[in-house]
C-alpha cells in the first residue's frame, strides 16, 4: 500500500479512541477547563481526519482521527450525548502512535448544554386526558411458513433467484439476480451484483470544526463493519430468516455478526385490478414483495438499506434514513433567524443542513451482459400537432462513457434503460430494464473543495463504465489518502471507453437534502428515499397474470 494510504476505520480504531482521550492528561485538563470533572462521563466518536484542509495536522500522513467529544447524558434515554457536544475541543489521534498528537480547542467559551432532566425534557407526557387512542396488536403470521427458500446464500422466491453478499464496506450485496419467465420456460438473467459501494454526508456549516465534517460512512467507516445484529418483532416483523456475517477485525481475525440480514415477505396492496361499470365485475390481485434488508449504525445515523424483490420483476432498493442527528452549540440566546446553515433545536443547539450522497454500483446483465444503455426524453411533438396535445419519447443511444454521465431532469421525466440490442421482444425492439430514479438532489458543494475533490461520482446522477474488475468503488479504493484528486470515476472515465453491447455497470447517484426539522429532534423519523429497477419491453406482457386473484361478482 502507498504511503499515506488509509484502510476503513474499524470497531476497534473506535474503542482506541475513546481509550486514548480517557487516558491523556492533556486531554483531562482540556476538558476539566470546560467544566467536565470525569473524563468516564465522555463520549467519543471517532471521525476521519477530512483529508485535503488547510490545516497543518492534516499534512501528516499517518493514520489520523479527530473525533467529536459529548457529555454524557443518562437522563436522556434516546439522544444520550448527542445533545451535549462538547463543541470546539478535539484532539488530533495518531492511531499508529496510539496517542493525541494535538488538541484544538476552539469555542471553549460555549457553554455544554444542560442535561434533559434539567432542561425537563425526559418527563413523559401525560396522556390521561388526550385524545389518543390505544394502539391494538397487529400481528403479522404465516401458517404454513414463508414462500422463499434459502439455502446458505441461495435465496430462491416465486420467480427470482439471486444470492446474498456481504462485506465490511458494502455491507449487504445481492448476486445473480434472474427471474424465471415461464412464457419462455428459462431463467433470464437481470444483474449480476448490486450495492450500495458509497455514501458521503458533507455538512453545510462553514465554520471550523463543522465544515471538516464529510464522513465516507462506506470507504473510511464501513457500513458492513457498522452493521446490526438485527431483532425479531423489532427491526423486523413477520416470518423471517437472518443471515450472518462475518468481518475482519483490526489483527486479521474474523468477527461474526448475528442476524446481519433479515429476509422476510410483506403484502403490498394491490398489484393489479379492474372494475367491468357495466356487470359490476372487480378483478383484483394482490402484490407480494420480498425484503432483504440491513441496518448500519456509524456514529449518529442509522440507515436501513432494504432491497425489495416484486412480482413483476421490478428491483427495488430503499434507504431509511434515522438516527440521531449532528448537531452544534450555538452562542446563548440565537434562534433560527440567526443562522444561516442550522436549524435551532433547542437553547444553544442547531442541527448543521447537509446531504446523504450514496453511490450505487449495478453490474448488468439483461439476458447477457452484451449491455448499452439508453436516455429517454419525453418532449412536446414540434411537428404535426394541430391540438398541441402530442409528445413523443425521444431516445438517445449512448455509444462511449462522457455521453453517459448524465444530470436527473424532471421537465422531461428522464430515466435510462439497459437494453441488449440483440434479443428482441414480440414488437421487434431491445429488451431492456430501466432505472427509475425517485427523491434526489445536486450537491451544493464547490468544485475545488476538499469533499468535491474526493467525491467525484456526486458531480453526476449517472455513470456508465465498461466493467473492469478493478473499478469496484466509486470514490477508489481509499478515499483516505493525501492524493486523492482523480480517484474513482473521474479518473476511470478519461479514456472515453467504448460502452456499446459491452458488459456494463451503472453506477446511480442518489442524494438526500437534509435540511432538517424540529420534529427530528431527539431521533429523526424515517426518511425513505430510493430508486427502482423496472422491466421495460424485457417480457412480451404482464408476467404476473398466473397470480391467484379474486373475482367479484356485484352488481354496481
Amino acid at each position: 500500500m502507498a504511503e499515506g494510504i488509509q484502510p476503513a476505520y474499524t470497531p476497534q480504531d473506535y474503542e482506541d479512541c475513546e481509550r486514548i482521550v480517557k487516558s491523556d492528561p492533556k486531554m483531562a485538563e482540556a476538558l476539566r477547563k470546560r467544566g467536565v470533572k470525569d473524563v468516564k462521563d465522555v463520549m467519543v466518536d471517532l471521525w476521519a481526519s477530512g483529508r485535503g484542509f488547510i490545516e497543518e495536522n492534516d499534512a501528516n500522513e499517518n493514520r489520523i482521527a479527530k473525533p467529536i467529544l459529548y457529555l454524557r447524558d443518562e437522563t436522556d434515554t434516546i439522544a444520550y450525548g448527542y445533545g451535549r457536544p462538547i463543541e470546539g475541543l478535539t484532539p488530533v489521534i495518531d492511531l499508529y502512535q496510539q496517542k493525541i498528537i494535538a488538541i484544538e480547542d476552539l469555542h471553549s467559551h460555549l457553554p455544554i448544554s444542560k442535561t434533559a432532566q434539567e432542561l425537563k425534557l425526559s418527563k413523559k407526557k401525560k396522556q390521561e386526558n388526550s385524545q389518543l387512542l390505544e394502539l391494538k396488536p397487529l400481528e403479522i403470521t404465516q401458517s404454513q411458513g414463508p414462500s422463499f427458500k434459502l439455502e446458505g446464500n441461495h435465496l430462491r422466491w416465486q420467480n427470482w433467484d439471486l444470492h446474498i453478499g456481504f462485506n465490511s464496506r458494502e455491507g449487504l450485496t445481492l448476486h445473480a439476480l434472474q427471474f424465471f419467465d415461464a412464457e419462455k420456460e428459462k431463467f433470464r438473467p437481470v444483474m449480476y451484483r448490486v450495492s450500495c459501494a458509497e455514501m458521503v454526508v458533507p455538512y453545510a456549516e462553514p465554520t471550523a470544526p463543522t465544515y471538516r465534517r464529510n464522513a465516507f460512512d462506506a470507504g473510511e467507516e464501513g457500513l458492513g463493519f457498522n452493521a446490526n445484529s438485527l431483532r425479531l418483532g423489532c427491526d423486523c416483523v413477520g416470518s423471517i430468516q437472518y443471515v450472518n456475517a462475518v468481518v475482519n477485525t483490526s489483527d486479521g481475525k474474523a468477527r461474526v455478526i448475528e442476524n446481519a440480514v433479515c429476509i422476510h415477505e410483506e403484502d403490498d396492496g394491490v398489484l393489479w385490478k379492474h372494475t367491468d361499470w357495466r356487470s359490476g365485475n372487480a378483478l383484483v390481485a394482490r402484490s407480494r414483495r420480498l425484503a432483504i434488508s440491513s441496518f448500519a449504525t456509524v456514529a449518529n445515523y442509522d440507515y436501513g438499506f432494504f432491497w425489495y424483490l416484486y412480482q413483476d420483476g421490478t428491483v427495488q432498493c430503499e434507504v431509511k434514513l434515522t438516527g440521531i442527528m449532528l448537531p452544534m452549540v450555538i452562542e446563548p440566546g440565537m434562534k433560527s433567524e440567526d443562522l444561516k446553515h442550522a436549524l435551532w433545536i433547542r437553547e444553544g443547539l442547531a442541527a448543521p443542513y447537509h446531504q446523504h450522497i450514496f453511490g450505487f454500483r449495478m453490474e448488468m446483465c439483461v439476458e447477457n451482459f452484451n449491455n448499452s444503455v439508453v436516455e429517454i426524453n419525453a418532449e412536446a411533438s414540434t411537428g404535426n400537432n394541430p391540438q398541441g396535445n402530442a409528445f413523443v419519447a425521444n431516445k438517445t443511444l449512448f455509444t462511449r462513457e462522457w455521453e453517459a454521465q448524465r444530470d436527473l431532469e424532471p421537465k422531461t421525466g428522464r430515466y435510462w434503460t439497459v437494453v441488449n440490442r440483440k434479443e428482441k421482444n414480440a414488437a421487434g425492439d431491445a429488451i431492456g430494464y430501466k432505472l427509475m430514479p425517485g427523491t434526489n438532489a445536486w450537491p451544493f458543494l464547490h468544485p475545488l473543495s476538499p469533499v468535491a475533490r474526493r467525491a467525484g461520482f456526486t458531480r453526476k446522477h449517472l455513470w456508465v463504465t465498461p466493467y473492469d474488475s478493478k473499478e469496484r468503488y466509486p470514490v477508489g479504493n481509499y478515499p483516505n489518502q493525501p492524493n486523492f484528486d482523480g480517484q474513482g470515476l473521474p479518473n476511470w472515465t478519461k479514456g472515453n471507453r467504448k460502452i456499446l453491447d459491452e458488459p456494463l455497470v451503472l453506477w446511480y447517484t442518489m442524494n438526500v437534502l437534509h435540511i432538517p426539522r424540529m420534529e427530528e429532534w431527539p431521533i429523526m423519523p424515517v426518511v425513505k428515499a430510493g430508486f427502482s429497477m423496472q422491466a421495460e419491453g424485457f417480457f412480451d406482457e404482464n408476467p404476473t397474470l398466473y397470480l391467484q386473484r379474486d373475482t367479484l361478482k356485484s352488481k354496481l
